[in-house]
């Protein structure tokens, strides 16, 4: 027989859309921990399963996903959780077996999972659960390929803009006030072009890519953004290239030199 072990595990998930089948296939899951910890106790000495969706209203419970109207979650959905604790001994045992899961999906925090086991191989199988998990979520990515909301992707266009955009505004200024700028008149709408680029990336992400959105009618509507936002930022990208490249070949062309 093995030995009842603890193990506690607390970390995030990817950026996806939840929806019903979603919150349906990790109830299976949570299903399966339960047995494999629990295992055939018949004595459970508390149990507490629920799904709770947070919108601008208020907070609704279902038992189960499946519950949920099909016609999806309410549109001011800004929070899914999902709980499962549960407690169960034996006679001739010490001690009792637990589980205890929350499952967090947040639009302005991002989503976590946060698990608890007491029982056989604990540790093997939060990890295991943890796995399947993030196995799920993958295919619901709100993220592409392009556009992220990792932190450290925020983090570096944060900077661009907030560095960037002081450079342009005083490189402005002078453009407009000096006789003679320290900056060409090339350079400068060079600089133009990259902080315009960094800030259309960042307010792209801000606006569209949110840490965690839900299965609602808004979030359907945004999807066409997101496509016109793809393709308006990969002509920008294209904008830029021919700017710092082809531009000053042509400026030279044409005699136009020191600029």
């Amino acid at each position: 027989m093995s030995i009842d072990t603890e193990f506690a595990l607390d970390c995030e998930l990817e950026a996806c859309v939840v929806t019903r089948e979603l919150l349906r296939q990790i109830e299976m899951q949570l299903a399966a921990l339960e047995r494999d910890v629990l295992g055939d106790f018949a004595h459970v000495s508390s149990r507490k399963h629920e799904l709770s969706v947070f919108d601008a209203f208020g907070v609704e419970t279902f038992g189960a996903a499946s519950e949920i109207p099909t016609s999806g979650l309410p549109e001011t959905t800004d929070c899914v959780r999902l709980i499962l604790e549960a407690k169960a001994g034996a006679e001739g045992l010490p001690g009792e077996r637990s589980i205890k899961v929350k499952i967090a999906f947040r639009s302005e925090h991002g989503n976590r999972l946060l698990i608890r086991l007491r029982g056989p191989l604990a540790r093997e199988r939060a990890i295991g659960f943890d796995d399947r998990l993030q196995q799920l979520v993958e295919p619901h990515s709100v993220d592409s390929w392009l556009f992220r909301r990792d932190n450290w992707v925020v983090c570096i266009c944060a900077f661009a803009v907030v560095i960037g955009g002081l450079a342009w505004a005083a490189n402005t200024y002078e453009q407009f006030t000096a006789a003679k700028p320290s900056m060409s008149i090339t350079h400068y709408w060079i600089l133009t072009a990259i902080v315009g680029t960094a800030c259309a990336y960042t307010s792209i992400v801000h606006f569209l890519y949110p840490r965690c959105a839900f299965e609602t009618s808004r979030w359907h509507r945004r999807q066409a953004w997101r496509t016109w936002a793809m393709q308006g930022f990969a002509s920008l990208i294209v904008f830029d290239t021919v700017l710092t490249t082809v531009g000053k070949r042509l400026l030279g062309a044409i005699g136009v030199h020191g600029l």
